[in-house]
């Protein structure tokens, strides 16, 4: 067991934050908690590696002990070089916020509502809402069973043809990656660990944007307090956009909603007042996987969001022209493992 919990903390503790250091120099510098952005920027970068890998693996029935082998010493080798790299620049500006008087109290009573949300995603087990929840488990389980990706059809049991659109959404597999690594079983990495996980992400996520937002840190606070309060009461339908916090929110359209999308547009609201940097284009290329990897609708949400903030930057006074070259960077990938679907999809089978 202890072992199983030190494997876990590696994957999704560790690793996150190590991957994200190497790029904080690409955050405005105005922003005093940038480090606030490290967690999740360096789990997305996770997840857009795996995706890399994983496709092919997919679409070749290549072994998936093979890719998660190759998955975890590619990850580790990533966080190896991270650490020299961040050792020998020395760019980490380490700023930790102080509390004193009234935001000890917003802070005491977000920790509060936390603790309950959490008690929600691990005790009331709300993911019977959710239709397709059995799908989702079970890809990654019968990855694991049978050492293939979408060998089995997980409705029917039987063996099937690749199937395109499930097979560029490899945050499916993901999980099954973890319960390989780990020896934890699917259902409770899923509907267990991954849920409080999440739940944890989406906040830390939420903390990055309330940094870029609000520059005191009493307003914050009261801006994590609200949107805490607003999601609690939203759980109420299996229908309702709050839903994928508390409810369900392993499926890669539920991690892409509460969490990818707020980081991207705290991440652009800055790069958008300061000078084009090709650093943010590459960080805009590996958001942009990720958002593919999660879900196919990813692909089109991701691109159109990008093509709205850099178009809506470009109507106002002191326009920089250069921020175009952003359009390039995140759409590049998207366009590639939106135009492999369609040729599946339309012309394959």
């Amino acid at each position: 067991m202890i072992l199983k919990l030190l494997l876990l903390f590696v994957f999704l503790g560790a690793f996150p934050v190590l991957l994200g250091l190497p790029w904080m120099e690409t955050l405005s510098k105005t922003n005093r908690f940038s480090l606030l952005a490290c967690f999740p920027l360096g789990y997305f970068i996770e997840l857009a590696v795996f995706h890399i890998l994983a496709v092919p693996f997919a679409f070749f029935y290549w072994s998936f002990t093979t890719l998660s082998t190759v998955y975890a010493c590619l990850l580790t080798a990533l966080a190896v070089f991270s650490v020299w790299f961040v050792v020998k620049k020395k760019h980490v500006r380490m700023s930790w916020p102080r509390f004193t008087g009234w935001e000890l109290v917003y802070l005491a009573a977000f920790c509060i509502l936390l603790l309950y949300q959490l008690y929600n995603v691990t005790v009331r087990d709300t993911t019977i809402w959710s239709h397709d929840d059995a799908n989702y488990v079970s890809f990654g389980a019968d990855a694991v069973r049978y050492d293939r990706i979408l060998r089995i059809d997980p409705n029917t049991g039987i063996a099937m043809q690749i199937n395109a659109r499930r097979a560029l959404q490899s945050s499916l597999f993901f999980p099954g990656f973890l319960t390989l690594i780990t020896g934890i079983r699917a259902t409770t990495m899923n509907r267990t660990v991954l849920e409080a996980f999440n739940v944890f992400l989406v906040y830390i996520t939420f903390a990055y944007m309330a940094s870029v937002l609000f520059r005191r840190k009493d307003n914050a606070l009261i801006f994590l307090i609200l949107m805490s309060v607003l999601h609690i009461f939203g759980l109420y339908s299996p229908y309702s956009i709050t839903i994928r916090i508390l409810g369900p929110n392993y499926p890669g359209k539920a991690v892409l909603a509460a969490s990818l999308l707020p980081f991207f547009f705290a991440f652009m609201i800055q790069k958008m007042k300061e000078e084009y940097n090709w650093k943010a284009g590459c960080v805009l290329m590996l958001l942009s996987l990720t958002a593919s990897g999660l879900t196919m609708f990813g692909v089109a949400t991701f691109t159109l969001n990008l093509l709205l903030i850099v178009g809506l930057s470009l109507l106002w006074k002191g326009r920089k022209w250069k921020h175009l070259w952003y359009l390039p960077w995140g759409c590049a990938m998207p366009a590639i493992y939106g135009g492999v679907y369609f040729i599946y999809k339309f012309y394959v089978w």
